[in-house]
């Protein structure tokens, strides 16, 4: 019987080192170097996004934006209750300028369409708006995805 010694080698590396601890399933949770870190998918399509669930646990959290609509998206995070309660501007975008910096979470990024993309946040409890922040033309006008509908809220415990 013969051994494949390299790939044995680099799986009993990583298993000593603690690095291959990933676990994939319907918890929503990422088993990742002994931690647990929650993950939340949101499919984004036109105007909508659609999580996998609205309610994680606080600490590393795993956004992963999954584009499979037609037009680029993006993922905003920022700590507030209710997106109708964020600063916009006169064509319905969010302000981006006028959120308090220690609300900004940060950004998975512009996601091209049938792209994935994802990002991890430390986040502590409370209550978080994700949101799509670009427009796109629609009847020879600019139109703000935001407006359209495309956000939601997390509540992370």
């Amino acid at each position: 019987m013969r051994r494949n010694k390299g790939v044995i080698g680099v799986a009993t590396i990583a298993a000593s080192a603690g690095l291959v601890l990933v676990a994939c399933g319907g918890s929503g949770k990422t088993a990742v170097l002994g931690n647990t870190v929650n993950h939340e998918t949101i499919k984004l399509s036109e105007y909508k996004m659609n999580l996998s669930s609205t309610a994680v646990k606080s600490g590393s959290v795993v956004f992963e934006g999954d584009n499979i609509g037609g037009t680029k998206h993006e993922i905003v995070l920022v700590a507030a209750d209710d997106p109708k309660a964020l600063p916009t501007t006169a064509d319905g975008k969010i302000d981006e300028e006028k959120i308090p910096e220690s609300s900004k979470q940060g950004e998975v990024g512009e996601i091209e369409v049938g792209k994935t993309l994802s990002h991890t946040y430390n986040l502590k409890p409370g209550k978080y708006v994700v949101f799509c922040n670009l427009t796109s033309p629609e009847g020879g006008v600019d139109v703000s995805h935001f407006a359209k509908g495309m956000s939601a809220v997390i509540t992370v415990s």
